[in-house]
C-alpha cells in the first residue's frame, strides 16, 4: 500500500495531527491599556497621557454601549429578545434561562444577538432591528455635536471634549457600521441590511439562521432542529467569515458517517480562524462531538477518551449533548446495559424538561437511539461469539 493511501482523510479527528492553533492575535486592549500607563507614568513621568487614554476607552465604551442600546429597543419594539450581548470587557450569555457573565481580553467593542419570539414575519422584524444600531449611533452623535455648540457643554473643556470626542466616535461608528464590511469575523450592519433588502438566497438563510437560534434558545439540541431550516442557513453565503458555521450545520445534517467525520473534521480545523468570542464558545462543543463521534461510529474508546481529557468545561455543554457523549463512551467501553440505563433516563425525563412538539421529537430520538444501541449490543455479541468460535477452531487445528 503506497503512503497516500495510509493516510488519514481526518487526521485532526484520529489524533494524526494536533487541533491547528489559532494565528497570532492582536494584543488585546487591556495589554496595550497596561502598556501605555506603564510608559506614560515612568517614561513620561505625567499622569495627562494616563487621563486622556483612560477617557479614549471610557468614550469607546460608552459608543459601544449605545451602539447595542439601539439594537436592544430596535428588537424589542418587534418583540425579540435578548440573549447574547458583549460590551467591551464583559458578555453576558443567556444559557438555560439564566445570565452568565464572562470576561473577555478586550475592552472596546461590542455584539448583540437577539432571538425570535415567533417564527413569523422575521424579514421584516431583522431589518428593524439591525436599523437599531447605526440608527443610534447616528442620533446620539449628532446630538452631543449639536450640544457642544451650547455655552454650557463648549465652553468647559472638561466636559465641552469628552462630548465631542464621543460625537465623533459615534458618528463614525454608525457610519462604519452601514459599510458593506466584516468586523472582526462578523458581518456588520451593512452587509446584513443588503443582503435582507436585495438578495432573497441571502435574506432566507439569515432567516433560517434566526430560526434556528429561535429553537436552540428554547431548548432544542441541534439533532432536534428543523432539518430543512438547517439545510437553508447552511448554503455558502458571503456572510460566513470562514465555513465553520456552514461545516457544523453540515455534520448534523449528513447520515453518512463519512461524509460526518469530513465535517467534523473541517470543523476541529477551522476552530482557528474563529474570532477569539467564538472559539471559546465552540470549542468545548466540538471537541464532546468528536469524543462522541470516535465511540460511536468509530467505536474507538481509547481515541474517544483523549478528546474527552482535552474538554476544559463540559458543564457548559447541553444535558442532552453530555448524555449522549456518556452513553457513546459507555458503548465503546462494552456497557450496554448503563448506555441502555442512560437513555431510559432521558426518556423518563422527556416530559419534565421539555414540551409540545418538543418533548415529542425528544422522546423520538431516545427511542430511535435505544434502537440503535440494541442493535450495536447484540451485533457486538454475535461479533464476539464468532471470533471465539474461530478461535476454539484454530486451536483445535
Amino acid at each position: 500500500m503506497s503512503e497516500p493511501e495510509r493516510l488519514s482523510k481526518t487526521p485532526i479527528l484520529d489524533l494524526e495531527q494536533p487541533v491547528p492553533l489559532p494565528p497570532r492575535q492582536r494584543r488585546s486592549s487591556a495589554t496595550t491599556l497596561a502598556a501605555l500607563t506603564v510608559i506614560a507614568v515612568f517614561g513620561l513621568r505625567s499622569l495627562v497621557p494616563v487621563a486622556i487614554i483612560l477617557a479614549y476607552f471610557l468614550i469607546s465604551l460608552t459608543v459601544a454601549a449605545v451602539h447595542e442600546l439601539g439594537h436592544w429597543l430596535a428588537g424589542r419594539s418587534v418583540g425579540l429578545r435578548l440573549t447574547y450581548l458583549v460590551i467591551g470587557p464583559l458578555k453576558f450569555i443567556r444559557q438555560s434561562g439564566h445570565w452568565r457573565i464572562y470576561r473577555r481580553s478586550q475592552f472596546t467593542g461590542g455584539f448583540i444577538l437577539m432571538s425570535l419570539d415567533k417564527v413569523r414575519r422575521v424579514r421584516r422584524r431583522l431589518m428593524i432591528w439591525v436599523t437599531g444600531g447605526p440608527a443610534a449611533s447616528l442620533i446620539t452623535g449628532a446630538i452631543a455635536l449639536v450640544a457642544c455648540r451650547a455655552e454650557r457643554v463648549g465652553g468647559d473643556a472638561t466636559i465641552g471634549l469628552p462630548v465631542a470626542a464621543f460625537a465623533i466616535l459615534s458618528l463614525l461608528v454608525g457610519i462604519q457600521s452601514l459599510r458593506n464590511v466584516k468586523f472582526r469575523g462578523y458581518s456588520g450592519d451593512g452587509v446584513l441590511l443588503r443582503t435582507l433588502w436585495s438578495s432573497y438566497d441571502g435574506a432566507k438563510q439569515q432567516i433560517a439562521a434566526h430560526a434556528l437560534h429561535f429553537q436552540d434558545s428554547n431548548g432544542w439540541e441541534a439533532p432536534l432542529w428543523n432539518r430543512r431550516w438547517m439545510t437553508m442557513a447552511s448554503a455558502p453565503s458571503v456572510m460566513h467569515a470562514t465555513s465553520f458555521h456552514t461545516d457544523w450545520l453540515q455534520y448534523h445534517l449528513s447520515s453518512d458517517p463519512n461524509l460526518a467525520a469530513e465535517c467534523l473534521e473541517r470543523c476541529l480545523a477551522g476552530l482557528a480562524l474563529l474570532p477569539p468570542d467564538q472559539r471559546e464558545e465552540n470549542l468545548d462543543q466540538v471537541f464532546l462531538e468528536a469524543v462522541a463521534f470516535m465511540a460511536w461510529h468509530r467505536d474507538d474508546a481509547e481515541k474517544a477518551q483523549t478528546w474527552f481529557g482535552r474538554v476544559t468545561r463540559p458543564e457548559r455543554a447541553s444535558p442532552m449533548l453530555r448524555r449522549r457523549v456518556q452513553i457513546a463512551l459507555s458503548c465503546a467501553h462494552r456497557d450496554f446495559d448503563r448506555a441502555l440505563a442512560e437513555i431510559d433516563e432521558g426518556l423518563n425525563l422527556s416530559d419534565k424538561v421539555a414540551a409540545g412538539r418538543r418533548a415529542e421529537r425528544l422522546k423520538s430520538s431516545w427511542k430511535e437511539w435505544r434502537s440503535a444501541v440494541r442493535k450495536k449490543r447484540d451485533e457486538t455479541v454475535q461479533g464476539d461469539a464468532l471470533a471465539e468460535a474461530s478461535a476454539s477452531s484454530a486451536v483445535r487445528a
